[in-house]
């Protein structure tokens, strides 16, 4: 179980892939089965995102991912992300709605 500590607001990602790579400061947290897990940081290694638009498209298969950030006054966490967001106006649908004849 993770101490407490501040942190910013929980959040869901609205785009469609987050790419995020961090540095060795551990801060980043993700909640599954009722718990937060803090992402252990790999200097090697990208944490990828599934955000709001993939769960739409999917119809729910891929569920969006809650998460937060944890804030610490003793080491400053720096990162660097990329977001994949659709067309800002359109309309997000599961595609077997967009689509009916691809199964």
């Amino acid at each position: 179980m993770l101490e407490t500590r501040a942190h910013l607001s929980n959040r869901y990602d609205p785009t469609s892939l987050t790419v995020l790579h961090q540095d060795c400061v551990s801060k980043l947290h993700v909640f599954v089965d009722n718990e937060w897990y803090s992402i252990s940081p790999n200097f090697h290694s990208f944490v990828v995102n599934i955000g709001d638009t993939i769960m739409a498209l999917s119809n729910g298969r891929y569920e969006s991912c809650l998460q937060r950030v944890v804030i610490n006054n003793k080491n400053p966490r720096k990162s660097l992300a990329f977001f994949l967001y659709s067309d800002k106006g359109k309309v997000v649908m599961p595609i077997h709605m967009a689509y009916p004849l691809i199964v």
